[in-house]
């Protein structure tokens, strides 16, 4: 009896096993996803040519793929319904805002302060801030912790007041210079206290109003220097 059992649980295993195998076999070769669906559906244009004729195996080289070659997609969520032959992604993606060059090369820079070499542009919009660096900067990398706080501090005030800003200068000492559509540089030092000489910036542009000023310095604590 006990021989008898092992050789139908044997052939019972043989069974599963082929079963495995003509299965992955057949999502290998003749499986295919019939249906792809994108979110945001915007993408969609850029994002199918990658997946087509996909299948649930070889879907994923191709999501590595395209995060390599978007990296401003942070992560992709996929769902899979293998009988209706169907695929969902929902893409979430950073946020584009500067275009940041050094003296030989041009990157992107995002709302999460990385430094990204975007070859395809997923972003509608196309009126990106320039950002000039007199110091050396690397795909794949972050902004420095002092130039992001500066940054994400002057941004803000910007944004609220409605503040046009021009350019951003980098220079090799860290300090920032900040060029607005009147073509009034305004000096910061990422090291000293940001929001007092953000509140220097604030008075200046609301209370003193000088618009032949070519370059204000907001560096010395409580002093505002312009000529």
């Amino acid at each position: 009896m006990k021989k008898r059992k092992n050789y139908k649980k044997i052939r019972l295993s043989f069974v599963f096993i082929l079963i495995f195998i003509l299965g992955f076999f057949y999502l290998t070769y003749f499986y295919h996803y019939e249906k792809i669906n994108i979110e945001p559906p915007e993408l969609k244009p850029y994002l199918t040519p990658y997946l087509e004729n996909k299948n649930p195996i070889t879907i994923y080289p191709a999501l590595k793929l395209i995060l390599k070659d978007f990296p401003q997609i942070l992560r992709i969520k996929t769902t899979h319904n293998i009988f209706r032959k169907e695929i969902s992604l929902k893409i979430t993606q950073t946020t584009l805002i500067a275009k940041i060059c050094d003296l030989k090369k041009c990157f992107y820079l995002d709302n999460h302060a990385r430094i990204l070499d975007v070859k395809k542009d997923l972003s509608t919009n196309k009126q990106l801030l320039e950002i000039k660096s007199y110091l050396d900067i690397k795909d794949n990398s972050n902004l420095h912790p002092l130039l992001k706080n500066a940054l994400l501090n002057i941004f803000e005030f910007a944004n609220y007041f409605g503040i046009s800003l021009k350019q951003i200068k980098i220079y090799s000492n860290f300090d920032l210079g900040v060029i607005d559509n009147k073509n009034r540089e305004f000096l910061f030092d990422p090291h000293r206290d940001i929001e007092e000489q953000i509140k220097k910036f604030y008075l200046f542009i609301e209370k003193i109003k000088d618009d032949q000023a070519q370059r204000i310095d907001l560096r010395i604590y409580q002093k505002i220097y312009f000529k």
